[in-house]
C-alpha cells in the first residue's frame, strides 16, 4: 500500500475506504485457489438424495 501512496495519494485515499472485509482474501497464503470450499457439503447431499439428484426439483415435488 505504500508503494501506491507513493505513487497516488488519492487512489491511496480511495482504496483506504474501501470495507476491511473486502481485502480479507489479500491476507491469506497465496497458495489459496478458492474463496469457499464446499465439496464435503455437495458430496454429503448427493450421498442422501441419491436417485432423487438428477430430477428437476418440480418432479422431485410431485413424486413426494
Amino acid at each position: 500500500m505504500k508503494d501506491i501512496g507513493d505513487i497516488d495519494k488519492a487512489t491511496l485515499g480511495w482504496l483506504n475506504n474501501i470495507n476491511a472485509k473486502t481485502w480479507d482474501i489479500y491476507l491469506f497464503d497465496n497458495q489459496v485457489e478458492v474463496e469457499n470450499v464446499t465439496n464435503n457439503l455437495v458430496e454429503s447431499l448427493n450421498s442422501c438424495v441419491g436417485k432423487y439428484k438428477n430430477m428437476s426439483i418440480i418432479i422431485f415435488l410431485e413424486k413426494e
